[in-house]
């Protein structure tokens, strides 16, 4: 695997012109101190770059360059976990190694300031590292992207406006109740803009809902079906030692979320694995 502190590389491409792309993105944007999570930043010229928090300014970022691509356009970059602050390590790094050879080569040596310079130089290498380990974090910014731009994207929006869901259901961001009536579109948008470690819970009773969490860019499913029956989703077909048996995509917990929200059978991919609650 590569190591990748500056975040992984991603190449969407639209049949939009470039003018219509930023103009489709600024419109699905957040506002930039909007409280809630989700893709949010700026558009200059042909540079694009977003973020997903209004508050964490160590969380996740994407830039990227917008241009036209035949008929269509292209937006290729990077997304990755603080990538400014990655950057700003980068620069710093070779002046903190300047000083601590330049300390090293001195006839008299100050060991305590080597000390301290060389925590400093092991301490950026960390944060290498687990950028690199976080960048995934990101993910949703992509598929924000990916959800507006790609013919994919768009016609999986459109399917869900088509949907229904049954009357009386809540939706539940984080610990926050959305005010307005639970939809088959403000699902898809939870969906869309869930983060790291952040859950979504779509609830008919206090002991009869669906939730997800994100980790590691996948979504992890459970549903409660009454006291006593706690499952969680696996892939059916999946062997039972494969990490990835409990991990889905976006696509796929929409189709379980659309699938509790209008009572309908659940997708034959998913396979519901009883869970013993806590005394």
């Amino acid at each position: 695997m590569a190591f990748q502190p500056f975040g992984y590389k991603f190449d969407i491409r639209s049949a939009s012109g470039v003018a219509d792309v930023k103009a489709d993105i600024r419109a699905r944007k957040k506002r930039w101190f909007d409280p809630g999570n989700g893709a949010r930043g700026w558009i200059c010229g042909p540079f694009i770059c977003l973020w997903f928090s209004a508050f964490d300014r160590y969380g996740p970022m994407l830039f990227g360059l917008i241009r036209q691509d035949g008929f269509g356009s292209r937006i290729r970059g990077r997304a990755g976990s603080d990538l400014n602050g990655v950057l700003l390590i980068a620069i710093s790094l070779p002046w903190f190694v300047f000083a601590l050879f330049g300390m090293l080569a001195a006839v008299q040596h100050d060991w305590s300031d080597i000390a301290v310079i060389g925590g400093f130089i092991l301490l950026m290498l960390l944060c290498f590292w687990w950028a690199h380990s976080d960048r995934r974090e990101a993910e949703p910014l992509v598929r924000f992207l990916r959800d507006i731009l790609t013919p994919t994207g768009r016609s999986l929006r459109a399917t869900t406006e088509g949907h229904e869901i049954s009357e009386g259901l809540i939706l539940i961001v984080g610990s926050r109740e959305c005010d307005a009536p639970a939809s088959a579109l403000a699902v898809h948008d939870a969906l869309l803009g869930l983060g790291e470690g952040d859950f979504v819970i779509l609830e008919r009773a206090s002991e009869d809902y669906i939730q997800t969490m994100l980790r590691d860019g996948n979504f992890t499913i459970e549903m409660r079906r009454g006291i006593g029956s706690h499952f969680q989703a696996a892939r059916r077909g999946v062997p039972d030692t494969d990490d990835a048996r409990l991990r889905f995509s976006f696509e796929q917990a929409l189709a379980a979320f659309l699938a509790f929200g209008s009572g309908k059978e659940m997708p034959s991919t998913f396979l519901w694995l009883p869970m013993s609650l806590p005394d």
